[in-house]
Formats: structure tokens, C-alpha cells, sequence
């Protein structure tokens, strides 16, 4: 089944999204249907309509979503396996609390409030929290080029207080920035090589380091996938594959001058 049918065949709902996330999660997503017992959380549930999306397009799945608003605890329906929790997702105690009663998940998504802070610290407190091969999305990244959305918050992701008439809009530190930097992540084995000499990084590997696989980056949204490292290696061994026919690639016609195949050599 298509994303956008999953969400056309929902019961009932509404939902806001970009038309062209619909195909990139069938891309990175449809090979997963059928996994039993898919955990997914949703950050940001609004209209409640992506909820229902969900637990069509992954069948037995269990669809937890959070969100500030009151309101939305109205899409909850526990005889689907949907359930709502009202909470920020900047309080790291709420957020510990849904992982430690439903948790850890396949599938996270991000499609709330939108703002740096709130992104960033939902991702770097809930990425451990996947399973292994589990995958986190963050949607609507098209706000962190936009100074609305810096922030509404008294307090920041790493606890500090934040002004939002004072506070400017910082372009070196937007959840774009943030996800970019993550891309070095990913060749964590090579700047850590002696070869990389005046590049190198030593020490700890991080939670991204031992974990992240992917990242891709696409408009308006980003895709981050999570399995295990071997310590601070490379994901695959670099290997020589020897030639289809090397009797027939390095003979050559004393006449001709070319091999098996008719090139020259």
C-alpha cells in the first residue's frame, strides 16, 4: 500500500503536509510493511489525521503521539493501538517517560512545533531510543531558514533561558545546522585514521558515531537511519574484487595489439 492511500483510507482526521513526502516515505519506508508489531511515535498530532495514516500503512502497528495541545487527546482510539500523550517535547522528563512506557520505536517523526531548539533536543534525546535499523524523520526543515520559527520558548535545549523578544535569530546554530553537521558523522571511522593527520578526532565515539548509517536530506524534510557500528570502523570492508577474465583482459594479439575484447592495450 501507498502512503497516500494509507491516509486516503484513514476513518477519520485531517492533516497538513507537503504532497512530495507522501512518494519519499514509500521510498524509504515500504519495504517495512508487514514488519510485525511496528512501534511509531509521532511528535506533533494537530488534526489527528496522520495517526490513523500510520496504523493503515503499517497494519498491527502501535502509533503513539505527542503533542501540547490538549485538544488533539480527542484522536485517540486504544482499540486501534493509537495513543495520545500531552506533553512538550523539550521536557526531557515526558519525553523519558513515554520511552520508558512505550518504547523503543522503529519510526519517530518529527512534525511539530518546527522551532531549532524543539527539534534538536527531541533528536538528540530520542535517537538512542530506536531499535536498531530504526529510522527518524524531522519534517518541515524549510523552517530553520526562517527567524519566526528561532523560538517561543523560555527555556533552550540545553536548559538555558531563552528571550524570544531578545533572543535573535541564530543562523550558525539552526536545526538545519545541526543535521548537516551529523553528515560528518556518518565517516567517523576515516577522521578518526591516522591517515586524516591534523584532521583527526580522538576519544569517545558518540551516539551518532556508533550509530548513525544515513542521512538524507531532502526538501523540506530529512531522513536519518540508525544501525550499529562496529566501535569506530568502516560499515564495509574495502576489498579487491578480482577481474570477470583476466586471461582474456591482459592477453594480447602480437598483431593487433588488442586484447580479448577488442581495445587496445
Amino acid at each position: 500500500m501507498e502512503l497516500k492511500t494509507a491516509f486516503d483510507n484513514r476513518h477519520r482526521g485531517a492533516m497538513i503536509k507537503h504532497d512530495h513526502f507522501f512518494d519519499i516515505y514509500d521510498s524509504h519506508l515500504g519495504h517495512l510493511q508487514g514488519k510485525p508489531d511496528m512501534k511509531i511515535l509521532e511528535i506533533g498530532v494537530y488534526n489527528g489525521g496522520s495517526l490513523y495514516m500510520w496504523n493503515n500503512y503499517f497494519p498491527g502497528s502501535r502509533v503513539v503521539g505527542i503533542d501540547i495541545d490538549p485538544y488533539t487527546k480527542r484522536w485517540e482510539e486504544p482499540d486501534k493501538n493509537i495513543r495520545v500523550e500531552i506533553g512538550d517535547q523539550c521536557d526531557k522528563d515526558f519525553l523519558q517517560k513515554i520511552v520508558d512506557e512505550e518504547g523503543p520505536f522503529d519510526l519517530i517523526i518529527d512534525d511539530a512545533g518546527h522551532e531549532n531548539h524543539q527539534i534538536i533536543t527531541s533528536f538528540e534525546f530520542l535517537f538512542p531510543h530506536l531499535v536498531e535499523g530504526g529510522t527518524y524523520v524531522v519534517e518541515d526543515t524549510f523552517a530553520s531558514y526562517w527567524p519566526g520559527y528561532s523560538c517561543d520558548r523560555e527555556i533552550g535545549t540545553n536548559g538555558e533561558v531563552l528571550n524570544p523578544v531578545l533572543k535573535p535569530f541564530d543562523k550558525e546554530n539552526t536545526s538545519m545546522e545541526f543535521l548537516k553537521a551529523l553528515t560528518d558523522k556518518c565517516n567517523c571511522w576515516a577522521y578518526r585514521h591516522k591517515e586524516a593527520e591534523d584532521l583527526r578526532v580522538e576519544g569517545e565515539l558518540d551516539q551518532y558515531e556508533k550509530g548513525l548509517y544515513s542521512i538524507h536530506f531532502y526538501d523540506s524534510i530529512v531522513i536519518a537511519n540508525k544501525i550499529s557500528r562496529n566501535g569506530g570502523e568502516c560499515y564495509g570492508k574495502d576489498q579487491w574484487y578480482e577481474h570477470k577474465d583476466a586471461a582474456k583482459e591482459y592477453t594480447t594479439d602480437p598483431y593487433t595489439g588488442k586484447n580479448g575484447y577488442g581495445t587496445k592495450i
